[in-house]
């Protein structure tokens, strides 16, 4: 199953593991595999029903919590996609083990909740959870930065993401999605030349 879904022999992968499901039906895998295959095939429906059937073997999961805030948003229910986003950052704040304290993936959720809300046009708590994304390290900075930087722009404060861009090139001068971003904010400006320029 797993090689046939790393092939992208969807229809064939979702054969198997519909057998898996029958063999182990306890085992939460199988069906978060499936919903993966009916997430790529937009089949959004069904994807929903198999990733339900996941969460109820494996309801700590974050894998599971992650690709079922995917699948309501790609059906557009970006609230329900904010509250299971919401929940697994608070879950995961309440536990101590070693997932618990790494900045990676606490990254991961903050990332994806803060373009929930800015999808949503929730642009202050976007803002504020790109933040709190920037908080966690150099890493997760970066990653925070360029979507704050977005958030802006989505939400027409142009001259606010260009004073943001302009700082991140001031801490990573070499940063060349940095420097394309600011390229792209400067076009928007109608500031064709400098935009030319950088």
């Amino acid at each position: 199953a797993r090689s046939l879904f790393d092939q992208n022999k969807f229809d064939e992968a979702a054969k198997a593991y519909q057998q898996l499901t029958t063999i182990d039906p306890a085992d939460a895998d199988s069906f978060l595999r499936l919903a993966e295959i009916e997430y790529q095939q937009k089949k959004y429906d069904l994807a929903a029903e198999n990733i339900k059937q996941a969460k109820q073997r494996a309801p700590d999961n974050l894998e599971v919590v992650y690709n079922e805030a995917l699948i309501a948003e790609a059906q557009g229910r970006y609230g329900d996609a904010i509250d299971v986003m919401s929940k697994a950052v608070s879950d995961l704040r309440k536990q101590s083990t070693t997932q618990a304290t790494n900045p990676r993936v606490y990254g991961i959720l903050y990332e994806e909740l803060g373009r929930l809300y800015r999808r949503q046009g929730n642009f202050a708590d976007a803002e504020k959870t790109f933040k709190d994304l920037m908080a966690l390290g150099p890493a997760e900075q970066r990653r925070g930065q360029l979507e704050l930087i977005e958030t802006y722009r989505e939400n027409n404060q142009i001259d606010v993401a260009v004073a943001t861009v302009l700082q991140a090139m001031s801490a990573n001068p070499t940063d060349r999605q940095v420097k394309i971003t600011y390229a792209l904010l400067l076009a928007e400006k109608q500031q064709t030349d400098l935009a030319v320029r950088a």
